[in-house]
């Protein structure tokens, strides 16, 4: 119980997510999405992120949002809102008979999803002398 009261308190679910916009003065997610405070939200996110969806390479159109603390929806932190395109996006937040999954199943076919980031180039290996100067960088 404990585990899920702090789950719903902490943005990590949909019903926690009601409840802080409901503190923040609207009635519905709905609401929120209509509000000055979403567009503001909104055009900050694609200012920063970008307009590529950040699952595929297609223009993005939509925002995502990872968690829904109230820092994420106040547009203080846009760290867990990512531009994501329509296909996407309801890949990723719908089951195959459209209906809304829970936000953790959300949130791992979101990972799931995404491509795997580029890994750092190797660079091969050097000796360096006592000062920690490079004497020999190997073959290249």
């Amino acid at each position: 119980k404990f585990r899920k009261a702090a789950r719903q308190e902490a943005g990590e679910s949909y019903q926690s997510r009601n409840l802080i916009l409901q503190s923040l003065g609207y009635k519905t997610y709905a609401d929120y999405l209509a509000s000055d405070l979403w567009k503001h939200v909104r055009g900050k996110v694609f200012r920063l992120k970008g307009s590529t969806c950040h699952l595929c390479p297609q223009p993005a159109t939509e925002l995502h949002h990872n968690r829904y603390h109230k820092n994420d929806l106040t547009g203080r932190c846009v760290t867990f809102i990512h531009p994501i395109c329509h296909g996407c996006h309801s890949r990723i937040e719908f089951d195959k008979h459209g209906q809304k999954l829970p936000l953790s199943v959300v949130r791992t076919r979101c990972k799931e999803t995404r491509p795997k980031r580029e890994t750092r180039p190797t660079y091969p290996q050097h000796k360096t002398n006592p000062k920690g100067r490079v004497v020999d960088w190997g073959k290249m």
